[in-house]
């Protein structure tokens, strides 16, 4: 966050995203920014973040904030708390003409709209130490939904990390901690052998499903 802090305009627009985007809008406001957000019609905030429409924030706001990832489809804004979906095109692109634009994997946005190349824009996931604490809460989701609907325990099962990448390291490390027996694929060598010498079983990505993996 130490980017936004520097930046010329006190007005934030948040546009988009999940339950991160709704805890940032609120952390903003707290720390002393005028926050407007779009795209969150289910969503009550707590403090003071002021719903606006898209149209407002391009005129309110110098610096705006879009989700990780940006979309999920190359077509249409991620929005997990909105009434009506907001396409990526020309329109979109030319209200965020002016603003200096951060987002979260954001090669897909560039592509909806030749008028990206105009506008200031940052990927915050292509900053090393915010992708590595975003791997954390990703990990942590995805062990409660293992938990969730598998029938038995975790502890004691036989568990396959696909990956060894800052997920599959935080959440191979997650399954050890509870007791499961944990083996984690990768293609490189280099990587199976890390995987070995943090105790799990290394298995070879093109191995999966066969006889005996």
């Amino acid at each position: 966050m130490e980017a936004l802090s520097m930046s010329d305009s006190k007005t934030m627009g948040v546009v988009g995203g999940d339950g991160r985007q709704v805890a940032l809008a609120e952390c903003l406001v707290s720390d002393g920014f005028a926050v407007y957000a779009c795209g969150f019609d289910s969503v009550r905030f707590a403090n003071g973040v002021k719903k606006a429409a898209l149209e407002e924030i391009a005129e309110r706001c110098g610096t705006v904030i879009l989700p990780l990832p940006v979309t999920d489809d190359g077509k249409t804004l991620k929005m997990d708390y909105g009434n009506e979906k907001i396409t990526l095109d020309d329109r979109f692109a030319t209200l965020m003409c002016g603003k200096r634009v951060f987002g979260g994997m954001m090669e897909r946005l560039y592509r909806t709209s030749k008028i990206w190349r105009e506008i200031e824009t940052d990927d915050y996931y292509t900053q090393e130490e915010f992708a590595v604490r975003n791997a954390v809460p990703t990990a942590e989701g995805a062990l409660d939904i293992a938990m969730r609907e598998y029938p038995a325990t975790i502890s004691g099962s036989r568990c396959l990390v696909a990956g060894f990448g800052r997920v599959g390291k935080v959440l191979a490390r997650m399954l050890q901690g509870i007791g499961a027996k944990v083996s984690v694929s990768a293609r490189r060598a280099d990587d199976l052998a890390w995987i070995a010498a943090c105790g799990y079983t290394p298995v070879l990505t093109a191995q999966i499903g066969k006889e005996g993996t």
